[in-house]
């Protein structure tokens, strides 16, 4: 697996990204290449979503009430997906007779994604293969929404993971780049699971995980290096909670 040794960069999007379908049906709505007002709105905090760039429009309003938003990657696999729910279209505009609308507005659109980074993330897995540790070499703050990224596209993507290493029942992680409960989870799914993998977003998702086998992963031991570098920073509790779990399933922890 080719590790990545670039820089920390976000894409420009020039394919269609985002496909709205509507889930009792099955057909799609509209596909686009950027939204607004989708990632980052609170609960309560609903502005219009507007699609960009939109192709395949099923003119005239739209009204469903069980849609989902599609994401969709360059080479027009999916990759993750959000439940939408209620979704009533308001406008579309164009300013051209061609075949792409220039937007498509709608007034009511149940289901957002609190996580504003994610957009930027799924960007880049959009956009081309990942790349093994590239996660680490995104601003810690970008952590949180990779992680996220990681779950939802294990679940509800199509794109397969590759594992980094046949035998994952031993896997090491780097001390110097998990800094945060999120970077642990990343660098974790990572090893288990290839580069963009998941093994957990908290200590009960871990759980599920361990239980479960995820991805064929029969995990026995963690060769933590530079531990000390991330006890510097980890919260304690959360140290000694993870080492419980590790614990109950009999799964070695080596501090290196």
């Amino acid at each position: 697996m080719t590790a990545y040794t670039g820089k920390f960069e976000v894409p420009e999007v020039d394919f269609v990204m985002f496909s709205l379908f509507d889930e009792s049906s099955g057909l799609l709505i509209l596909s686009a290449r950027e939204i607004d007002g989708f990632f980052g709105v609170s609960a309560g905090r609903y502005p219009d979503v507007v699609f960009r760039g939109v192709t395949e429009f099923q003119s005239g309003r739209v009204k469903v009430e069980e849609a989902t938003l599609h994401i969709i990657d360059r080479k027009r696999t999916k990759i993750g997906e959000y439940w939408v729910g209620r979704a009533i279209s308001d406008r579309a505009m164009n300013s051209s007779s061609g075949p792409v609308l220039d937007s498509v507005v709608f007034r009511q659109f149940d289901g957002r994604c609190e996580c504003r980074d994610a957009v930027a993330v799924w960007r880049r897995w959009a956009s081309a293969e990942l790349k093994s540790n590239e996660w680490a070499h995104w601003p810690a703050s970008y952590h949180s929404a990779w992680l996220h990224v990681a779950q939802n596209s294990w679940f509800f993507g199509e794109r397969l993971h590759v594992a980094t290493e046949a035998d994952r029942s031993v896997v090491y992680l780097a001390g110097k780049v998990v800094l945060t409960k999120a970077s642990f989870f990343c660098a974790l799914g990572e090893a288990v699971n290839g580069p963009g993998g998941y093994f957990g977003s908290n200590l009960d998702a871990l759980v599920d995980c361990i239980r479960s086998n995820l991805g064929g992963a029969s995990l026995s031991k963690i060769v933590w290096r530079d531990f000390d570098t991330s006890r510097q920073v980890l919260d304690a509790d959360f140290l000694d909670s993870l080492i419980a779990v590790m614990d109950e399933f009999s799964i070695v922890l080596e501090f290196v």
